[in-house]
């Protein structure tokens, strides 16, 4: 099983709704998702990190630019959820490589 994690494209939106279905059993952070894209200011498609086994996506992370109050001081910082991975492929280390990736990601942004 080779995965490919990368930021989520253009085409990948219907994909990342079903994945997040499969991955909970029910639609409730795939509308979540879907309320981020269309509505959050801040939201950055190169933040919904996606893992693909083939042409199959398998899993989806969300990070969202946030602002937080660290002693007192705004700072730039990335809220994370909903995460997913389609449960035949979980426990298969796809969720940490796919936060790693979003980590790495923030951290050059």
């Amino acid at each position: 099983m080779s995965i490919e994690i990368r930021s989520e494209r253009p085409g990948d939106e219907d994909a990342v709704i079903e994945v997040n279905c499969a991955a909970f059993r029910q639609r409730h952070e795939a509308s979540l998702v879907e309320l981020l894209r269309e509505h959050w200011p801040t939201y950055d498609r190169r933040l919904s990190i996606v893992a693909f086994d083939g042409e199959r996506m398998v899993g989806q992370a969300q990070l969202t630019p946030a602002s937080i109050f660290l002693m007192g001081t705004p700072t730039a910082a990335l809220a994370l959820g909903p995460i997913a991975v389609r449960p035949a492929y979980q426990k298969k280390g796809i969720g940490a490589a796919m936060l790693d990736f979003g980590h790495d990601l923030g951290r050059h942004e």
